[in-house]
């Protein structure tokens, strides 16, 4: 078939950056016990706010840019491809696993006369989790040279040196340091947002490039969202304690390693309901194709994928008072909801950006969308970095201490609303990560995780 003029969708990097500066806005509030904006909290069950929106249209673009990537193999699994997309989900999984797991140890414990050494130690370990991280990207994205590399050797030990000096300054001696242990196990949380990413991608890639065409994919995500409804619905139903994936959750996982924040051992990310968010990721690559093979005729695919994403949401809200609209269990109509706004919201910007090259105010959301992962990891680093409380400022003459996290949020509290102030404290994660990557991006720097 022939071939799209467009190599790249700006459009799509754009909504890319989108969806991880809103991921950065929704999981980073000043406080999680004060209020905050409604649009800028989750659905308390069912139903659907724009926070509930961004998750599902990351997949999507992950979804979107699998068709792009591999179009040079023609979109074959064969054994270096699927090696390629393994090693890079077992990537991402580490990767966000290991920021999860940082500090690695209990702050809380670290004694008063030790808050010194701590800041010491915290700062090392960001050092030892950045050469850990670079290594293992290193590793990941390596490519056989097409000529011999006469530094090959060089560049080899390099990387093994600086894997296991990150390896020593993220684990080794600061616990002891502290005299303090490191965090136990027994409750650490397997899944997560970082592991449906990584499971999302690899099974949604390997799935969509097997199924690969378009009759075979839509099939396929039938079969998805209808398998999906039928063991919820048969074997539970549709509230927190009945549903049978949390149950399929506490026999797999058991109850110490689950997401508790909703009051009981329920994982938002649990096992069941990645199967759904793969389909979000094939409901992307469907899209990727529409709008990246066949004729030249841009306008023409993006009316037609607007066209396709306003019948996914209508069936979505038809298919509402059956299977309801619930992102927490990632119901099928919320695959079709959410799938056909993201198809929607793409088909605006790609009319506007790529067809009319309206690209003036573009680049702020390109700076994240250039370097997603990369970027909402750094987040994570940043935040859980800056809410540590050895790192602590005096207030109210000196008789307390605070965090900076913590005392940046009262700052802002005390002369606005708690709703606004809980809005700007995200952000300023969101303007800081923004400016560390903007070197990256202008030097077309892409770190892929």
């Amino acid at each position: 078939m022939a071939q799209s003029q467009f190599k790249r969708f700006l459009s799509l990097d754009v909504l890319r950056g989108m969806t991880v500066a809103g991921m950065i806005t929704v999981n980073n509030p000043g406080s999680w016990s004060e209020p905050t904006f409604a649009p800028l909290r989750h659905a308390a069950w069912d139903g659907c706010t724009p926070t509930d929106l961004v998750f599902p249209f990351f997949l999507f673009c992950v979804g979107a840019a699998i068709w792009f990537a591999y179009r040079k193999t023609d979109h074959r699994l064969t054994p270096p491809v699927i090696g390629k997309i393994l090693k890079r989900g077992v990537l991402i999984y580490i990767v966000g696993q290991l920021i999860s797991y940082y500090p690695f140890y209990n702050i809380y414990d670290i004694a008063p006369e030790q808050i010194g050494v701590g800041r010491l130690c915290s700062i090392l370990q960001i050092v030892g989790i950045a050469l850990t991280v670079g290594a293992l990207v290193w590793f990941s994205n390596r490519k056989k040279a097409e000529a011999p590399d006469p530094d090959a050797k060089r560049h080899k030990a390099v990387a093994w040196t600086t894997l296991i000096v990150g390896l020593v300054l993220m684990l080794l001696p600061f616990p002891m340091l502290l005299g303090t242990p490191f965090k136990s196990f027994a409750h650490f949380r397997i899944l997560g947002v970082f592991p449906r990413i990584a499971i999302a991608f690899s099974l949604g890639a390997l799935l969509a490039m097997w199924l690969k065409t378009y009759k075979r994919c839509i099939i396929g995500l039938l079969v998805i969202l209808v398998g999906y409804w039928a063991v919820t619905a048969g074997f539970g139903d549709f509230t927190m304690e009945g549903y049978v994936g949390r149950a399929i959750d506490l026999a797999i996982l058991g109850d110490a390693h689950m997401y508790h924040g909703e009051g009981i051992a329920f994982d938002p990310e649990g096992l069941l309901s990645t199967i759904p968010a793969i389909g979000t990721v094939l409901v992307g690559y469907m899209a990727g194709r529409l709008m990246g093979e066949g004729s030249d005729d841009i306008r023409r695919r993006i009316l037609l994928l607007a066209a396709v994403g306003g019948l996914m949401v209508t069936l979505g809200l038809i298919l509402n008072p059956y299977f309801p609209i619930n992102k927490k269990i990632w119901s099928s109509s919320y695959v079709l909801y959410a799938g056909g706004l993201a198809m929607q919201v793409w088909a605006v910007f790609a009319y506007f950006i790529d067809y009319r090259k309206r690209t003036h105010w573009t680049t702020f959301f390109n700076v994240f969308g250039t370097n997603a992962l990369f970027t909402y990891c750094l987040s994570g680093l940043i935040v859980k970095t800056w809410g540590m409380t050895f790192y602590r400022i005096p207030i109210d003459g000196g008789e307390s201490r605070m965090s900076i996290y913590s005392w940046w949020f009262r700052t802002l509290k005390d002369v606005m609303p708690v709703e606004l102030a809980s809005l700007l404290c995200a952000l300023t994660l969101v303007v800081i990560c923004w400016a560390i990557a903007l070197p990256l991006y202008k030097r077309k720097i892409y770190i892929k995780l």
